[in-house]
């Protein structure tokens, strides 16, 4: 750990986080929680779960995506899990930066077929990480800033609909209009 003079804590991943590896599991058809590989959306569905929330990152094939899903489901062997292991972050802090790096982290490509996270690298990456109290203005700050944008989309979604309904009964209009006349 190295400190800088703006209050911050310079740490390795590894002094922060431990990775769990995902598993393998049987896929039902009723199953009780969502199963989770490297994509975005759930694959299948099984009657145990080994993540409560715990931020992943895919390491298998699309590597360095990352996730934070905020119920209890199943990480397959192709995502790791990030346990956070000291007190001087904040999971959601952590996420949120591990976001700010995705584009680096998916550089972090071990020179295979099939790519894998190097995962050794990753975990020497540096954070900068202030004081607790600062994290949650962070984090409060960026949560606020989601908001605003996720209830603009709601609007601009609206919006849109609400052209496209236009837009639909001009046209219908017009070719109404075009019809009588052609007859």
């Amino acid at each position: 750990m190295k400190t800088s003079q703006n209050k911050f804590h310079y740490f390795k991943l590894k002094d922060l986080i431990d990775l769990e590896r995902g598993k393998r599991t049987d896929y039902i058809e009723n199953g009780k929680y969502p199963v989770f590989g490297a994509g975005e959306k759930a694959m299948g569905y099984c009657n145990e779960y080994n993540n409560e929330g715990n931020i992943t990152i895919t390491r298998k094939g699309t590597i360095g995506n990352i996730y934070k899903r905020e119920f209890k489901h199943f990480v397959t062997d192709a995502s790791n899990i990030i346990v956070v292991k000291n007190k001087k972050i904040i999971e959601v802090y952590l996420y949120e930066w591990l976001l700010s790096k995705e584009y680096l982290i998916k550089q972090l490509s071990k020179p295979m077929l099939i790519p894998e996270l190097d995962e050794k690298a990753f975990m020497n990456l540096e954070i900068n990480v202030p004081n607790l109290e600062d994290q949650k203005k962070v984090v409060d700050i960026l949560n606020r800033y989601r908001f605003f944008l996720e209830e603009n989309n709601k609007h601009t979604l609206q919006l849109i609909n609400s052209l496209e309904n236009y837009r639909s009964g001009v046209r219908n209009m017009f070719f109404e209009i075009l019809g009588e006349k052609n007859e």
